[in-house]
């Protein structure tokens, strides 16, 4: 129950940052908006994009770097708990 608050938080809190940085913008400038967002369903990472090409390329880059952290996280503390089991 905990992680799902937490997980909730952390997206209301990514909306919020969202839409303050709209909000932040000039009407005068011209301002380009991207957004990005992952869901991974097994081992099957799902992602999709909108808004200025160029900062989804980056945004999309920026998410696989971040889902290979989460995996290699994941594959150290799957190894951390097999050698604590073995010994």
């Amino acid at each position: 129950m905990k992680l799902l608050v937490v997980g909730l938080s952390l997206v209301a809190l990514g909306v919020g940052i969202l839409f303050a940085a709209l909000l932040s913008a000039s009407s005068a400038q011209l301002t380009q908006v991207g957004a990005v967002g992952c869901v991974v369903i097994l081992f099957l990472p799902i992602c999709f994009g909108a808004g200025s090409g160029q900062l989804v390329t980056w945004g999309m880059v920026m998410a696989g770097v971040l889902l290979l952290a989460a995996a290699v996280l994941q594959w150290l503390l799957l190894k951390r708990q097999e050698e604590k089991h073995s010994q």
